[in-house]
């Protein structure tokens, strides 16, 4: 039970944190161009790619190794 509470604590703070910045993003489409709005979102979309693909074999072999 402690562990699904756990994870249940990491879900709203993921949440919390992720409307935080959704809400200081949408701010800045009033100040920015919409070019420069948009131009943001693509580079935020491919720096999280770029991370993901870079954390998934050190991810993978700590999963592998764990499980043994």
């Amino acid at each position: 039970m402690r562990v699904v509470s756990l994870m249940m604590g990491i879900w709203y703070m993921s949440s919390f944190f992720g409307n935080t910045l959704s809400g200081f993003i949408g701010r800045l489409y009033t100040t920015m161009s919409k070019e420069g709005f948009f131009l943001v979102l693509m580079v935020m979309g491919l720096a999280a790619g770029t991370a993901i693909w870079l954390f998934n074999k050190p991810l993978k072999r700590a999963m592998a190794s764990s499980s043994q």
